[in-house]
Order: C-alpha cells, then sequence, then structure tokens
C-alpha cells in the first residue's frame, strides 16, 4: 500500500543519511587524530599544514568506497553533506569540548581551507567515478 511505501521510502533515506554520516566521521575523525597528535610532536603550524593535505586525502580515500559502492549519488551533494557534517562535527564537538572555544574557526589554514580541499576532493572524486563507470552502465543497459 501507499503507506507502506512511503515508511519503506523513509527508512531508506535514514538509512543513506546513516551511511553518509558514517563516511563524513571517517574523514572528521581522521582530520582529528591528525591535528590531536601532530600539535604535541610537530607544533600547531606544522600541522595546520599536515592536516591541510591529509583532509583532501582521506575525503579522495573516503569516496572512492562512497562513490563505488553508490554509484548514483550526487556528488555535488555528497560533498555538501559531508563538508556540513565535518564543520558540525567541529562546532559542537571539537570547539565545545576539546578546544573551549571557537577560535579555531578563525583559522582559514586550520579550518575553512580544509573544509573548502575537502569538498572539492569529495566532488571531484564522484565526478571521475561516475564518469568512469557511466559507459559500462550504458553498455549494461543495451545488452
Amino acid at each position: 500500500t501507499a503507506g507502506q511505501m512511503q515508511v519503506t521510502e523513509v527508512q531508506m533515506k535514514a538509512k543513506m543519511a546513516l551511511v553518509l554520516s558514517l563516511h563524513a566521521f571517517v574523514i572528521w575523525l581522521g582530520c582529528g587524530l591528525t591535528v590531536a597528535v601532530g600539535r604535541g610532536v610537530l607544533g600547531l603550524d606544522t600541522t595546520l599544514w599536515l592536516h591541510a593535505i591529509i583532509a583532501p586525502t582521506l575525503a579522495v580515500l573516503v569516496s572512492l568506497v562512497y562513490f563505488n559502492r553508490f554509484r548514483a549519488a550526487n556528488p555535488l551533494g555528497v560533498a555538501a553533506f559531508f563538508v556540513s557534517f565535518i564543520i558540525i562535527m567541529d562546532a559542537t564537538v571539537v570547539a565545545l569540548f576539546f578546544e573551549k572555544s571557537y577560535a579555531m574557526f578563525g583559522s582559514i589554514l586550520g579550518t575553512w581551507f580544509p573544509f573548502l580541499l575537502i569538498f572539492v576532493a569529495t566532488y571531484l572524486t564522484g565526478i571521475l567515478v561516475r564518469g568512469r563507470t557511466r559507459p559500462i552502465q550504458r553498455a549494461a543497459r543495451t545488452e
């Protein structure tokens, strides 16, 4: 019935949101560990530059996994979700509980540049994975 279809659709969307969140969480956790460990070992300046390299690298790796599993996903939507999730986690967990300050959001190198790089890396990975798989999908449909 229509009611059952709506429930199934809601469950499916909730499951996809959970899957997206878990993928974004991996990127966020990797970035957080980079800063937490690097700060004590390398100093803050070097760590922020390292974070600016690791953040998009993690985004590419996680996005490869995600887009190869969910090829129909919209790269723009996934990139926006990943970055939004990470910003929310930084604002609610990192700034409040670890840093006890929102000063981190005043750092272009520490926050805004990595956010931009994560967005671009995720979006481009999605475009590349989808572009690479489309001819195969078309060929499969014509058979």
